[in-house]
């Protein structure tokens, strides 16, 4: 005897399967919720740094937001669907530089190639990282989170880049720069109390001058590192801001191009984030697509411009290099 589980027609509708939906119409409700108060927190971050750490993922929240104000749609749920596609655009308004980038002007004449990497201390694979900087053929390479392991085994790289700066630490802040063209003036400063080390140098270039700085702020990860990597940033406006050179200032800075402490360094420095010429290059986390974030930058000053920028492979590490071509601009 075979039987039928059908409800026949006209009875009401099982309580596990009323159950079940109104579930995932709450869980998408909930989702949304949350990703719309952090999208709303985010305007505020410039004042505290739980809410400032909400900017990070704005395209996270752009695809979320939208997603579920359209399956809300379709499902009759008209009011928290039209919450959820004001959030998503709020989202695509702070986001639109990067996702539509503006046309910009090109370098004239001679470009040089700028490599950015943080290899990540603990990351092994030397190998990985000395094979993509041949593949790039850098003529300027900035490395992040070097300690003397790392300089040992990037020995090689003084040979097409000889001229280096290197401050290299046990802990995640060493820095190094390896160099083509020519350094005047090399120095390791301190900016702000964090007690992590900057590079500070004027790189000869197609017979002019620039200014280079490479910096990598601590990560906001509890208010006192926030407080810490504001500060240096802050520091670092003002030491752009002094200089009377074309910049460039590179490095992991820690925050996404749209922080508010990301722009207020642009500002206070009258520096422009490549980025926005190029649009969207997310570098961390290499293990986790779905949270990706553009943490690692390069700005320069108005003298400066850029002809190309892309990420390069991963190298074993958590973040991707980022390689910029640029030039001086017109006059």
């Amino acid at each position: 005897m075979i039987s039928s589980s059908t409800t026949p027609i006209g009875q009401p509708q099982p309580a596990k399967s009323r159950t079940a939906k109104f579930s995932l119409w709450g869980l998408a409700e909930a989702l949304g919720t949350v990703a719309f108060i952090c999208t709303l927190a985010g305007f505020a971050g410039e004042w505290a740094w739980l809410l400032e750490l909400t900017t990070h993922f704005r395209l996270q929240y752009l695809v979320l937001l939208t997603g579920l104000g359209a399956v809300l749609a379709f499902g009759k749920r008209l009011k928290p669907a039209a919450v959820f596609l004001v959030g998503a655009l709020l989202n695509a308004i702070v986001l639109a530089p990067w996702l539509f980038p503006a046309s910009t002007p090109k370098p004239v004449g001679k470009t040089f190639r700028l490599m950015l990497l943080n290899v990540n201390t603990e990351n092994t694979h030397h190998d990985r990282v000395l094979a993509e900087v041949r593949r790039s053929q850098p003529d300027v390479l900035l490395l992040m989170e070097v300690d003397n392991r790392w300089l040992s085994a990037l020995q090689e790289l003084t040979n097409p880049l000889p001229h280096t700066l290197l401050a290299p630490r046990e802990d995640n802040f060493g820095i190094a720069l390896f160099s083509r063209l020519p350094l005047k003036s090399p120095d390791v400063v301190e900016l702000g109390d964090a007690g992590v080390p900057s590079i500070t140098t004027v790189i000869e270039f197609a017979e002019r001058n620039l200014f280079l700085v490479g910096t990598h702020p601590l990560p906001p990860g509890n208010p006192e590192n926030a407080g810490l990597r504001n500060e240096q940033l802050e520091k670092l406006a003002v030491t752009v801001a002094e200089r009377k050179l074309p910049t460039l200032v590179v490095g992991d800075l820690n925050a996404a191009p749209w922080s508010p402490h990301f722009l207020k360094l642009e500002r206070s420095a009258s520096l422009l984030d490549t980025g926005r010429a190029s649009g969207w290059r997310p570098t961390w986390p290499t293990w986790f697509p779905p949270l990706w974030v553009p943490l690692d930058h390069c700005l320069v000053s108005t003298e400066l411009a850029v002809s190309s920028r892309h990420i390069g492979n991963g190298v074993g590490s958590d973040h991707y290099p980022l390689v910029i071509d640029l030039g001086f601009a017109a006059k």
